[in-house]
């Protein structure tokens, strides 16, 4: 019994210590923060007219950025098949301290809505769809984004 118990607990304390403790691993955790509308159907992104809004408070915010979720239709690689997006704005992989293992990150000129879109690929997307290839840099996809509600 008491072998339980241990094994119990430390199994909790590890997922804690994962989950809780252990602080995220991008620069500066401590000053991010997450902003959502609150309406009585649950929490939900912000609008394209409030992240703009957001993003001139300088006086507020060093940086605001956006992550929303999607799915789209990938076709002309094969077979078609419908993949998970996560659309974000230009900055986010500098606040976030990233960088591609390829190619080049976005340009704030790319994040208006009728800019022309542009993709970053997963690791594991480019090494299952790409065999890991540099080629695929600079060529294009065919999308269709459908954002999920």
């Amino acid at each position: 019994m008491l072998a339980v118990g241990i094994g119990a607990n430390t199994a909790i304390f590890s997922v804690v210590d994962a989950v809780l403790l252990r602080p995220l691993p991008y620069p500066d955790p401590d000053r991010l923060v997450v902003i959502q509308d609150n309406y009585d159907f649950g929490n939900t992104g912000i609008s394209y007219p409030q992240y703009l809004f957001w993003k001139d408070q300088r006086q507020i915010f060093d940086h605001v950025v956006t992550l929303r979720a999607g799915v789209a239709p990938l076709t002309g690689q094969g077979e078609p098949e419908q993949i998970n997006t996560l659309n974000v704005s230009a900055d986010s992989f500098t606040v976030l301290g990233v960088s591609p293992l390829a190619g080049r990150g976005f340009l704030p000129e790319e994040e208006p809505r009728n800019a022309n879109p542009v993709a970053m690929l997963t690791e594991p997307f480019w090494r299952s769809h790409f065999h890991s290839s540099p080629s695929v840099v600079g060529e294009k996809l065919i999308l269709a984004t459908v954002l999920t509600p």
